[in-house]
């Protein structure tokens, strides 16, 4: 067991207990009632993100690798939001009927989102709970044990609470003390994971699990934090085995498949919200954002 390991051991009820904070926080929380096979893959039912937010990229990279796509009804939301940091439906969408912002639908601004367009209804907006639900609801859930499963959901629980949610909370701390003291904690659990994988090629060992898709899209978007969050600890190349992954990632095709690096800039870059909240530098090009991952 390595250091990782028994961290996340030790912290379980710390973790079951931040589970049970992230059911209740949805607007529309997750009624496994309603929501099964027959319910999510029917062609009235929709299911909404923003393929360029860590959120609904991780969501998409789950279909991809479980070859679910096709059975689904996806609309990807504009990448660009406005100075409210309103998600907005694209031209296209809008012109076929769908109304300007996600907000519209249901109140909720909350991506990824199950919608039902036929009861104009939003099913949930449980964005930290959607993968777990294509997977667990009848989706050929005992091919996949080993991509989801108690022990991978600890982890995916882990990654939100120390890195995931980690580096956002740094980025808006405005007191230079707790900021430094938040930045440390974020390079211990950064070293940490760096040392797990030195003998691994992914989190739970050779195979692709659903927490590394949490962890792949936030490694993704280290050169975007570094410079827009003003970051230090986000230089990835500090990291050998962290770069390793995330560079073995990118070959892999259910990933590749999903990943559109210049619309992941467009949101950092030219979302009003963004450039309020975190005055910009410049704006990087995909190979300043990405050095990892482009020569």
């Amino acid at each position: 067991m390595t250091d990782l390991e028994e961290v996340i051991v030790r912290k379980k009820e710390e973790l079951d207990h931040l589970d049970q904070l992230l059911y209740q926080k949805a607007k529309y929380p997750m009624d496994n009632s309603l929501l099964n096979r027959s319910s999510i893959a029917r062609p009235e039912v929709y299911l909404i993100l923003a393929s360029t937010c860590p959120r609904g990229h991780r969501l998409l990279i789950t279909l991809s690798h479980l070859n679910l796509l096709d059975q689904l009804q996806v609309l990807d939301l504009d990448p660009i939001k406005d100075e409210q940091g309103n998600w907005h439906f694209t031209d296209l969408q809008q012109a076929r009927g769908w109304p300007k912002r996600l907000r519209d639908l249901g109140g909720t601004n909350q991506q990824p989102c199950l919608y039902h367009a036929g009861k104009q209804t939003v099913l949930t907006d449980d964005a930290f709970h959607l993968p777990k639900l294509y997977i667990s609801e009848g989706l050929e859930a005992d091919s996949h044990s080993s991509f989801f499963n108690d022990q991978v959901a600890l982890w995916d629980l882990y990654l939100y609470q120390s890195l995931s949610a980690a580096i956002y909370r740094t980025a808006s701390c405005q007191e230079e003390r707790q900021r430094r003291a938040y930045e440390q904690g974020l390079k211990q659990q950064l070293y940490l994971l760096d040392r797990h994988l030195a003998d691994r090629s992914y989190l739970m060992g050779e195979s692709f699990c659903e927490a590394d898709a949490r962890l792949w899209v936030t490694l993704l978007r280290f050169g975007i934090y570094q410079q827009q969050f003003d970051l230090a600890v986000c230089q990835l190349t500090d990291y050998p085995n962290l770069l390793a992954y995330c560079q073995f990632g990118w070959q892999n095709p259910a990933i590749r498949f999903v990943t559109d690096l210049a619309r992941i800039c467009q949101t950092h870059y030219q979302s009003l919200d963004n450039r309020k909240k975190y005055p910009l530098k410049k704006s990087l090009s995909i190979e300043e954002a990405f050095p990892y991952l482009i020569n």
